[in-house]
């Protein structure tokens, strides 16, 4: 897997999806311990996944990383929602932007 240029408006997409997904947390202090817990988890799984696919330029280890990322997320997002609509709405972005990538990872995975 070869990635030839690096993608400004990529980039300047990701800031601004850590600037609507991170305030959500922030909405969701208020029943703070299994939310809060479950937000660390994605974020974890956020990170793995950028080192399993970019760093490891591994789209297999990155295809399982995101599944489970998916998943955490969508965790998060039922928690935040007992708590806070704010939190949960501010991780709308987030999952379909994982689900975009999810897509993009497994068509890489299928063209390699």
């Amino acid at each position: 897997m070869r990635l030839k240029k690096k993608v400004p408006a990529l980039r300047d997409f990701f800031v601004n999806i850590y600037h609507t997904y991170s305030p959500s947390a922030f909405f969701a202090k208020k029943k703070v311990k299994e939310a809060i817990s479950a937000f660390g988890i994605q974020l974890a799984m956020n990170i793995t996944w950028s080192f399993a696919f970019f760093g490891l330029k591994s789209p297999l280890l990155g295809m399982i990383t995101i599944i489970v990322l998916w998943f955490s997320i969508t965790t998060t997002m039922v928690k935040f929602r007992r708590i806070s609509k704010n939190a949960f709405y501010l991780l709308v972005p987030y999952i379909l932007w994982v689900s975009f990538a999810a897509i993009l990872n497994l068509s890489i995975l299928i063209l390699n």
